[in-house]
């Protein structure tokens, strides 16, 4: 026919995989209220102390007035990120995210933790090939277990042991992070030493190599690449590029958000086009302390994507270090504060394992 019309949709519907019994499956928009956030601009969040809510994740700008009220859960609802849900105690300004309250006699804190468990269902009502998004129609319509108010009790109650250990492990961890910061502060108060980045008698100062796409392997047990940020490796390659690992590494990224990583002795890597490599020669620096005024220092020049932490202006600064002595008690307790801090993260990572095994006996 002349006038014959038809709509192809290019993200194929999934069906919803269904937890619990079926007779406590109601949709979510039945017991909670599910609103889209409000559209703000750029001026609207030059101050106040209200957290702008953008992805339903993360935040960066504040204002100064609220529309959400504490305890409210949002869905992000677009990017890499669609689907994403969290909660948060303070009022916050809802924006770029789907939100959703509890409707009376309904537990807010059970409908989060059962959408945490469901991330990935929720992840999957994302739609859109460039900009996968999540809608609140879909989320409205998509389906959760509701057991009896007893049961939810229980689970709640068992989610909040373990939100409470993860909340002072979190603690630990940032005071941990404040001591260790603080320790490096006071000894760049007592430097009395200068050193030139550019002395290759003390610095080796070099850059990677490009690697090609088809160079990448998938095994977890090869080489890690290191690209501009210099803490995740951006994959793996079956061969190496620096042949001596028996000193420690200062990686820097070149071309993309300002960062320094220090790594251990004998830990090989491959540093791409984008990732400098810093070692020293001499026991008058420690590399430990290298990398935290490093840090430092760049960011006083505001290294960045678009003012490049070249090789020339790494060379170009001037290190200020204490004694040797001083460098070496510093280091000796960073060092206990960070064995610290990987016994208490391991209570944070066992957070997502701890509540699915809760969810799971009770649904």
């Amino acid at each position: 026919r002349g006038e014959f019309s038809k709509a192809i949709g290019l993200s194929p519907k999934r069906k919803q995989v269904v937890i619990g019994k079926n007779e406590w499956q109601v949709k979510l928009g039945t017991i909670a209220e599910i609103k889209k956030g409000h559209s703000i601009t750029s001026k609207d969040t030059t101050n106040g102390n209200t957290k702008v809510v953008a992805g339903g994740k993360d935040f960066a700008y504040f204002h100064n007035v609220s529309n959400r009220p504490k305890n409210t859960i949002t869905i992000s609802g677009s990017g890499a990120n669609a689907g994403f849900v969290n909660i948060w105690k303070e009022e916050i300004f809802a924006s770029d995210c789907t939100t959703v309250i509890a409707h009376e006699q309904i537990s807010q804190n059970y409908i989060f933790n059962i959408l945490q468990f469901m991330q990935k269902e929720l992840m999957y009502l994302a739609r859109g090939a460039a900009q996968p998004h999540v809608y609140p129609d879909d989320i409205k319509s998509f389906k959760i277990p509701l057991p009896p108010l007893n049961i939810q009790e229980k689970i709640v109650k068992e989610c909040e042991v373990v939100d409470s250990d993860v909340e002072k492990a979190n603690s630990e961890i940032d005071k941990s992070k404040e001591t260790i910061e603080t320790l490096f502060k006071e000894a760049l108060l007592n430097a009395s030493q200068n050193f030139k980045l550019s002395d290759a008698n003390m610095f080796s100062v070099s850059i990677g190599k490009r690697i090609l796409k088809n160079e990448f392997t998938q095994n977890a047990d090869d080489i890690p690449v290191y690209s501009a940020n210099v803490f995740e490796p951006f994959g793996t390659i079956d061969k190496g590029l620096l042949e001596d690992f028996s000193m420690p590494s200062v990686l820097w990224g070149i071309d993309g958000d300002w960062m320094v990583n220090y790594l251990e002795r004998e830990k090989p890597f491959y540093p791409t086009d984008h990732c400098g490599v810093l070692r020293v020669k001499t026991d008058e620096v420690h590399p430990r302390y290298l990398a935290w005024v490093l840090k430092q220092e760049g960011a006083k020049v505001r290294f960045s994507r678009t003012h490049r932490a070249s090789i020339d202006r790494i060379k170009g600064i001037i290190l200020k270090a204490p004694s040797k002595k001083e460098q070496e008690t510093l280091v000796k307790k960073v060092q206990k504060l960070e064995e610290k801090i990987a016994t208490v993260q391991k209570i944070v990572e066992s957070y997502s394992e701890k509540k699915q095994a809760i969810l799971k006996k009770y649904l």
